[in-house]
């Protein structure tokens, strides 16, 4: 009976952690030329309790038969839309000489943890809400 117990607990965080994923990226560029791009997604694998806030949502009618994960990775340059209000790093280098010039350009978003729900043919994605301490 414990066994069940704990079994069916197990079930139930595994189920809720499969929504959960963390996202990072990365834009590169010299001389207004991309030269490396790196987006990152994967599943998360430690659940979070902490309640969430609507940022976005991202249709996913012709899409039904993907994964989650594939989905998001097809729809990554409108999932970074959905973050752009979040922590982004830009980094800018020029340098000019007599008869050189050389700029680059570094983009970052923060890791960035979500969810993502289905609901009437739209993906819902959500951020963990920041929680307030009292003193």
């Amino acid at each position: 009976m414990e066994k069940n117990f704990l079994l069916l607990i197990c079930i139930t965080i595994f189920l809720k952690a499969d929504a959960e994923f963390i996202i990072s990226y990365k834009l590169r560029t010299q001389n207004s030329y991309v030269a490396n791009e790196s987006f990152y997604i994967s599943k998360a694998m430690v659940s979070t309790i902490k309640p969430t806030k609507k940022i976005c949502t991202l249709p996913r009618k012709k899409d039904k038969h993907l994964s989650i994960l594939k989905y998001l990775q097809k729809h990554k340059y409108k999932l970074l839309q959905c973050f752009k209000h979040k922590k982004v790093f830009v980094n800018y280098n020029d340098i000019n000489k007599l008869d050189k010039s050389h700029s680059q350009t570094t983009l970052r978003y923060e890791p960035i943890r979500f969810t993502v729900k289905f609901n009437n043919g739209f993906g819902i994605i959500s951020t963990f809400k920041k929680l307030k301490i009292k003193n």
